[in-house]
C-alpha cells in the first residue's frame, strides 16, 4: 500500500489496483491502468502514482506525469520507492539498487529492502546484517546509531540537523531496534538520560515506576518479558505524553495525563483506587487523543477508566471495572468481553454529558462488533447514560442487564441504534431503553427480545423512529407517555400485555408484521426473522420454501430418517440419498424399518432390482420358477447361481416364496 493526501492505494492479491478513502473523493482520483498485474504502486507526493507490474514495468498515472515516465518504462526491479525531485529508486532481485528520473540517487551494495523520502531526494537501504545505509554522491554511508533494524518505513524517517531522529515511531511490529537488555535501578533515569526521544526498549523482569514527565515528546516503546515479570508503574504528574507499552503489568495509582496516544498490547492494567483513570489533558491545544489497547484486561475499582474527547479502541479485551468511558468522541469494542459489572453510584458503562469544561462533548460513536455486555448492573443506564448529546450505538450485544431506568438512559439526546441486539434486561421502567425529555431515537436493524419490568422502551415526551427490527416476548413492549412512536418493516410479536394493536401513540408507516405467536415469522424463535437468517446463510433453507431447515424438521413437515439434521428431500434430490422407488423416504430408511425389504442384503430395495425376474422378460412369471426348479438344492454357484433368489446361500422354498410375492410385471 501506498498513502496519498486523503486516500490509501493498494494492490490486491490478484495484482489489481485499490484505493481507499471517501467515496466522493475515490470517484475523483484517476483511473489506473486495467488489465495489469501490479506488483507494488507508490504515491509521489505530487498527485501522481507509480505501478510496477510483475514482469518489472513501470507505469505512471495521475497529474501530469514528467516527460521520462509518460511511456512505459522497462526495469529489471522487483521493488521500489519514490523520492524527491521526481525520482524512482528500484531494488533487483540481487540487491543492488538503481535510479530513474530527474536525480541519480547512489546506494553500492547489496540489500534487502530500500526506502525514499518523497519530499527530499533521499533514499536509505537495509543491508542483509541489519545497518541502514543513506544515500551520498559516494555512494552511501552507515548511519549510525541506527541499531539492527529488521525492515525500514518511510513513514517515520525524517531529517533533523541531518540525523535520523525517528526510528520506532510506530506502536507495534513496524520495526525494532534490538538493544543491550539492561535491569536498570531506576527506569527514569535510563529514559531520560541514556536513551533517545524514540527507542524500544527491552525490559528485563523488575518493577519500574514512570511518571509521564520522564517521557520525551516522541515515542517510546517499552517491552516486556511477560506480564508476571514485568510491572509498570504509571505515577501521577501534570505533564502529558505519548506511551507505548507491552507484554507487562501497569498499575494507575491516580490520574494519568495525557494528550496525544497511548497504546498497550497484551497487558493487565490495574487502577488502583477509585480515582484512578487515563484522562485527557483539557488544556492541551491538541484537540484529539488516542487510546488503543490489544488483547488486554483491566480491573480495579476505577469510576472512570477514560475520561477524554478523543477515541478508544478495545480489540480482545476484557473488563472488570464498571465504567470504560466518559466523554465525548468515539468507543469501539472489538471482540471484547464485559460481565457481571457492578456500577457505582449512576455510572454507566459509558457516560456522556456537556459540563462547562473548556472542551466540546457533543457527540460520542459506540460501535461494540462483535462484543457482548452481559450481567452489568447500574442505577440508571447501566450501558450508556447521556445529556444533551448525539449518540450512535452499532453492533452492540447487550443482555441480562440490570436499572431502575433503562440499560440506556437518555435526557435530550439524539440516540441511534444499528444492528444491536438486547435481550433478557430489567428495569422498573424502560427495561432496553429510557429516553426522555425531547430525546430522539432511531432504532434499525435491531432486535428486542424478553425485557422485564414496566416495558421494553419508554419514551416519555420524546420520539423514536423504528425501522426493520424486531420485538418479541416482552412483559410490555413500550410506554411512549406523551411521545409518539413510528414503525415500519418491523415484526412485533408475543409482547405479553397485549398491546400489539399500539394505541393512539403508534404510527404505522407501513410493512409492520404484528403477531401473538412469533414463530409466524420466527420459527425457531431466537429474535432473528425466518427470511433474514435464510438470506444472510445464518440458516439453511435447502428446500427453498422461505422456513429455516430446522424449523421443518422440528414441526415435522420435513423428514430426517437418518438424524443428520438435512431434510431428507434435500439429500434425494442431491442425490446423496437414494430413493429408487420415488416415495420421498431414502431407501436405506426404508430397508431399515422393512429389513425384508432388502432380502438379498445388498444395500438395494428388491422391488428396484426385480431380482425374481430370473430369466429378465420383464416379469416374474411360471417361466422363472421352472428355471429355479431346475436347480432345486443345487449348490447356489456356477449355473445355479441365479435361483439364489434371497442370497441366503439355499436354493428353497424362501426363493420360490419370493417369486410368489413378486409375481408380475417388474
Amino acid at each position: 500500500i501506498s498513502m496519498g493526501s486523503e486516500f490509501v492505494i493498494g494492490v490486491t492479491s490478484n495484482g489489481e489496483v485499490r484505493y481507499l478513502g471517501f467515496e466522493e473523493l475515490i470517484s475523483q482520483l484517476p483511473e489506473p491502468p486495467q488489465g495489469e498485474n501490479f506488483r507494488v504502486v507508490r504515491f509521489d507526493g505530487q498527485d501522481r502514482i507509480y505501478g510496477l507490474t510483475e514482469d518489472g514495468t513501470v507505469l505512471c498515472w495521475g497529474d501530469n506525469p514528467p516527460q521520462w515516465a509518460q511511456s512505459p518504462i522497462t526495469t529489471d526491479w522487483v521493488n521500489f520507492h519514490t523520492a524527491g525531485n521526481q525520482t524512482l529508486a528500484g531494488i533487483r532481485e540481487d540487491g543492488s539498487v538503481s535510479s530513474y528520473g530527474n536525480s541519480a540517487l547512489n546506494l553500492n551494495g547489496s540489500f534487502s529492502d530500500i526506502a525514499g523520502h518523497v519530499a527530499r531526494t533521499r533514499l536509505i537501504g537495509l543491508r542483509d546484517d541489519g545497518s541502514i545505509v543513506e544515500n551520498t554522491q559516494a555512494g552511501g554511508e552507515v548511519i549510525e546509531g541506527a541499531g539492527r533494524i529488521k525492515y525500514i518505513s518511510p513513514a517515520c524517517y525524517y531529517e533533523s540537523g541531518g540525523q535520523v531522529d525517528a526510528w520506532g515511531c510506530v506502536a507495534g511490529e513496524a520495526f525494532k531496534a534490538e538493544p543491550i537488555p539492561t535491569n536498570p535501578s531506576s527506569i527514569n533515569q535510563r529514559l531520560s538520560e541514556e536513551l533517545g526521544p524514540n527507542t524500544h526498549l527491552l525490559l528485563e523482569p523488575g518493577e519500574y515506576e514512570i511518571e509521564e514527565s520522564m517521557f520525551p515528546s516522541r515515542c517510546k516503546h517499552l517491552i516486556g518479558s511477560s506480564k508476571e515479570n514485568c510491572l509498570i508503574r504509571l505515577s501521577s504528574s501534570d505533564e502529558s505524553r505519548t506511551i507505548s507499552i507491552e507484554n507487562c503489568s501497569i498499575l494507575i495509582d491516580k490520574e494519568f495525563v495525557y494528550n496525544s496516544a497511548i497504546y498497550f498490547k497484551n497487558c493487565d492494567v490495574t487502577m488502583a483506587s477509585d480515582e484512578s483513570r487515563f484522562r485527557r489533558d483539557y488544556t492541551s491545544s491538541d484537540s484529539s487523543s488516542l487510546i488503543y489497547a490489544v488483547d488486554c484486561k483491566f480491573s480495579g475499582n476505577t469510576r472512570h477508566l477514560v475520561e477524554t474527547n478523543g477515541s478508544c479502541v478495545f480489540e480482545d479485551c476484557e473488563f472488570s471495572n464498571p465504567l470504560i468511558f466518559i466523554g465525548s468522541g468515539s468507543v469501539k469494542l472489538v471482540r471484547c468481553t464485559i460481565e457481571s459489572n457492578q456500577s457505582i453510584g449512576l455510572d454507566s458503562m459509558v457516560v456522556t454529558k456537556k459540563r462547562s469544561d473548556n472542551y466540546s462533548r457533543e457527540a460520542i460513536y459506540i460501535d461494540l462488533f462483535e462484543s457482548e455486555i452481559d450481567g452489568m448492573d447500574a442505577y440508571r443506564g447501566t450501558v450508556l447514560r447521556s445529556e444533551d448529546m448525539t449518540v450512535k450505538i452499532k453492533n452492540a450485544s447487550i443482555k441480562n442487564c440490570t436499572s431502575l431506568l433503562g440499560t440506556i438512559w437518555c435526557d435530550n439526546t439524539n440516540l441511534f441504534i444499528d444492528g444491536c441486539q438486547f435481550d433478557s434486561n430489567t428495569s422498573d421502567i424502560g427495561a432496553d431503553i429510557y429516553a426522555q425529555s425531547g430525546s430522539w431515537v432511531s432504532i434499525q436493524n435491531s432486535v428486542f427480545t424478553s425485557s422485564y419490568g414496566t416495558s421494553s422502551l419508554s419514551i416519555p415526551f420524546s420520539f423514536a423512529e423504528i425501522t426493520s427490527s424486531f420485538f418479541g416476548y416482552h412483559e410490555e413492549l413500550w410506554n411512549p407517555y406523551a411521545g409518539l412512536i413510528f414503525a415500519s418493516d418491523s415484526y412485533f410479536c408475543e409482547n405479553l400485555d397485549g398491546n400489539e394493536a399500539f394505541g393512539s401513540e403508534f404510527v404505522d408507516l407501513g410493512g409492520n408484521s404484528i403477531s401473538s405467536d412469533c414463530s409466524d415469522f420466527d420459527c425457531n424463535q431466537n429474535g432473528v426473522i425466518d427470511d433474514e437468517e435464510v438470506s444472510t446463510g445464518e440458516a439453511s433453507d435447502c428446500n427453498q420454501n422461505g422456513i429455516p431447515d430446522s424449523c421443518d424438521l422440528d414441526n415435522a413437515s420435513e423428514s430426517d430418517c437418518n438424524g443428520n439434521q438435512i431434510p431428507d428431500s434435500c439429500e434425494i434430490a442431491d442425490g446423496l440419498l437414494d430413493d429408487c422407488d420415488t416415495d420421498g423416504v431414502p431407501d436405506v430408511c426404508t430397508i431399515l424399518d422393512s429389513p425384508s425389504q432388502d432380502s438379498n442384503n445388498d444395500g438395494i430395495l428388491d422391488r428396484c432390482q426385480c431380482i425374481t425376474d430370473i430369466n429378465g422378460d420383464g416379469f416374474t412369471d411360471f417361466s422363472d420358477v421352472l428355471q429355479l426348479l431346475s436347480c432345486w438344492g443345487s449348490d447356489p454357484t456356477g449355473v445355479c447361481g441365479f435361483a439364489d433368489v434371497s442370497d441366503d446361500g439355499l436354493i428353497d422354498f424362501s426363493d420360490v416364496l419370493l417369486m410368489l410375492n413378486d409375481f408380475g410385471p417388474c
